[in-house]
């Protein structure tokens, strides 16, 4: 049977990726998608959750909901130079013969609740029963967490991708970039006791999606889905 899980995201082209996994994964229900702030604002993650959806079938899209717009205290730091102002890696600019969008705007509509009621209101729907995905920065989580800790609890546990245990960090020598965006988001949610599985850099610099590869394996099945596949802009010259 399917795991039923919600997805924490920031796309962001690795979590634009992520998503696009998980949709066509066979051991996963995806009952939400929940967005917070970190690689691109909240409202272009959103967009880009919306505009990832847009490449399945309507009766598989899970709700989606806006969340936290910037961490607990502080400003927002979030990463354009490496997934491009779209957050997309330039997706957004692909045009075709016509002149036209080769992806219009996502026209999905959006949950009418915020991202933090719609993962406490699945949690008591499903106790015991729901993975939360946390794939980017964890104020969502945290703000979950200190509005209601007894139904937080009931999560079957959380799997995150972040932090940087035996290898460098991503931002600085000692942080990854999700944990830096929001460290106190972090802290509470490390210190809450819930059950947490941590996928650090260690683990996900192993598994690398090449241009190369995407240019002769991808790109060559010719669906609307694997010419959608983002990659990472040309980073500017020093």
């Amino acid at each position: 049977m399917p795991q039923r899980v919600i997805i924490d995201t920031d796309p962001g082209i690795d979590d634009a990726l992520a998503l696009i996994l998980a949709l066509v994964s066979l051991e996963l229900r995806i009952e939400a998608i929940t967005t917070v702030c970190g690689n691109v604002p909240v409202d272009l993650a959103t967009a880009n959750a919306l505009r990832v959806l847009e490449l399945f079938p309507r009766e598989r899209h899970p709700p989606v909901a806006q969340g936290a717009e910037r961490p607990l205290v502080r400003p927002l730091s979030s990463a354009a130079l490496v997934h491009g102002d779209d957050g997309l890696g330039g997706v957004t600019r692909q045009r075709l013969p016509d002149g036209l969008p080769r992806y219009q705007p996502a026209a999905g509509a959006l949950s009418s609740l915020d991202a933090v009621t719609c993962l406490l209101d699945l949690i008591r729907q499903y106790p015991g029963e729901l993975t939360l995905i946390a794939l980017g920065p964890l104020t969502n989580v945290a703000q979950a967490w200190q509005r209601d800790r007894a139904t937080m609890r009931q999560l079957a546990r959380i799997v995150m991708m972040g932090g940087a245990i035996t290898v460098p960090g991503n931002v600085t020598p000692v942080a990854e970039f999700n944990i830096s965006v929001d460290p106190e988001a972090a802290q509470l949610v490390f210190t809450s006791g819930l059950p947490l599985t941590l996928i650090g850099l260690d683990v996900t610099e192993r598994v690398r999606l090449t241009t190369t590869m995407l240019e002769q394996r991808v790109r060559p099945l010719g669906t609307r889905l694997s010419q959608f596949v983002p990659t990472a802009p040309p980073m500017p010259s020093p």
